[in-house]
């Protein structure tokens, strides 16, 4: 099982006692995270940043939408292709 303990300095050289230990999983092949708990780890790293708003609103949310985002593009690129034009060739 693999884990992390974070030790965290600050520019000044103090060193903030508080830490936070999430614990061992089993290998990613072995126990894989559901979707639901993938993004509740997110939203609990990302919302003390970005607020709980716009960590699930914009960030969570978007990034779930990246695959459909990807296949527009693709289709976008063949169109683009079709047309004739070269500068699309840079997706990919």
């Amino acid at each position: 099982m693999r884990q992390a303990i974070v030790r965290i300095e600050t520019l000044d050289g103090r060193v903030p006692q508080s830490s936070h230990h999430g614990g061992a999983r089993q290998p990613a092949g072995a126990n894989p995270m559901e979707r639901q708990e993938v993004e509740a780890k997110a939203l609990d790293l990302t919302a003390p940043v970005l607020g709980r708003g716009n960590a699930r609103g914009e960030l969570i949310e978007t990034i779930g939408n990246l695959e459909a985002v990807w296949r527009r593009l693709t289709s976008l690129r063949g169109l683009l292709q079709a047309v004739g034009w070269g500068i699309v060739r840079s997706l990919g």
